[in-house]
């Protein structure tokens, strides 16, 4: 587990060392401090053992869907627009001269 959470976890090296404030140099030495007992607290944590706790408390795992969607969603079918309206200059003329 100590590797999954170093793989993902912000590193307090990468901030700036430049401050002096003896409240701030106490504070991050007592996060490193922290960090490092839960580090070691999660590298006496493996997977296996946390999957096999889980399936005892009777967690099930769902099976893998066969077709694995990416996000691309399919485009949706778009049905012939219908139209009432004229189509040319000589229907249009139709439409405005009145029917006998």
């Amino acid at each position: 587990m100590a590797d999954i959470v170093s793989a993902v976890d912000f590193s307090a090296e990468s901030e700036d060392a430049t401050n002096t404030d003896s409240s701030t140099w106490m504070s991050s030495e007592l996060w490193a401090s922290l960090n490092e007992k839960m580090l070691a607290h999660l590298q006496s944590i493996s997977l296996r053992q946390l999957v096999s706790e889980q399936r005892a408390k009777g967690v099930t795992v769902e099976p893998a869907p066969s077709v694995v969607k990416r996000g691309v969603f399919a485009k949706p079918k778009s049905q012939p627009l219908k139209m009432n309206v004229p189509n040319s200059v000589f229907a249009l003329a139709a439409s405005l001269v009145p029917t006998r």
